[in-house]
This record gives structure tokens, C-alpha cells and sequence, in this order.
């Protein structure tokens, strides 16, 4: 059975959690296929419906991500340099993060919860 969208869950990684770095862990564990780089993201909704799909990912840089008690929406990735330099460039940046593509998400990153 091949899953669509490979999904590592949280409670699986020994001593990850939100909020906490996990550079180190995505460098160890997804160096190899190109995605050393932990942000946090949120997913925004078209028409804030999540029955419509995911428009668009607000994403930060991991060390401004929030301990889960604190913002339950914040999901960890593993992603590749190019999502790691938009995110630093602040270029489509927004009070919430940088507005990212759901296809470059799914293709330049590794979700892990």
C-alpha cells in the first residue's frame, strides 16, 4: 500500500516537538534526499472552507514556530533549500508567514505531523 503524501507523525520522533529544534532532526533524517531544512506551517483554506482544499501554506522559519499548546494549526516540515530561502526573504510575507504554493509544498517538502 503506497500512501499519496508521506506523513511522519510527531509522536514517532523521540524528543521533536513544536516549537523546539528540529534543524538537526530534519538534517539527519531527510539530509539525504535534499530536505535538511524544519519550518512550521498553516494551512489556508479557500473561502476558509477546509472542505474546498488548501489554498495556499503560510510558512515561517522553525525558530519562530509556537509550542503546540499554543498554536495547535502550526505543522512541522522537513523542506528543501529553495522553501528555506523564500521563507528568509520575506518576500511574500505576511503577518502569519510567507504565502507558499501547494504544489511546491508537496514537492520541495517533507510534513511531519
Amino acid at each position: 500500500m503506497k500512501f499519496l503524501v508521506p506523513v511522519t507523525l510527531l509522536p514517532l520522533i523521540p524528543g521533536v516537538v513544536y516549537g523546539v529544534n528540529f534543524d538537526g532532526w530534519c538534517a539527519t533524517h531527510y539530509g539525504s534526499v535534499g530536505k535538511p531544512w524544519a519550518i512550521c506551517g498553516k494551512a489556508e483554506y479557500y473561502y476558509d472552507d477546509p472542505k474546498q482544499g488548501i489554498s495556499r501554506w503560510s510558512v515561517r522559519s522553525q525558530d519562530k514556530c509556537k509550542l503546540l499548546k499554543d498554536d495547535p494549526t502550526a505543522i512541522p516540515f522537513c523542506c528543501a533549500q529553495s522553501i528555506r530561502k523564500l521563507v528568509e526573504s520575506g518576500f511574500w510575507g505576511g503577518p502569519s508567514g510567507t504565502a507558499v504554493d501547494v504544489v511546491m509544498i508537496k514537492q520541495d517538502c517533507h510534513q511531519l505531523a
